[in-house]
């Protein structure tokens, strides 16, 4: 089963995603409403499937070129080090 993340969690999952600062609540909320990326409407709550994260960040107009992708570092490698 594919883990679900509720609405006001996504900002994080995006910025970890894609290291990239995700649009806010409000504005993620404005868009769900609107279906401009999948969403799910759970007992009154919207949320995303975790697998559709890169499908959301490119909506959002949050991707990297792919030039800069092969350079980036993930996020955890610099918390670990």
């Amino acid at each position: 089963m594919n883990e679900l993340i509720p609405l006001p969690r996504l900002p994080a999952a995006l910025l970890e995603l894609t290291n990239i600062e995700p649009p806010g609540y409000r504005a993620l909320w404005h868009a769900a409403v609107a279906c401009k990326f999948p969403s799910s409407v759970i007992a009154g709550r919207y949320q995303v499937k975790r697998a559709d994260l890169p499908e959301i960040a490119e909506k959002l107009g949050m991707t990297m070129p792919a030039s800069i992708k092969a350079h980036r570092k993930p996020l955890l490698s610099k918390i670990s080090a």
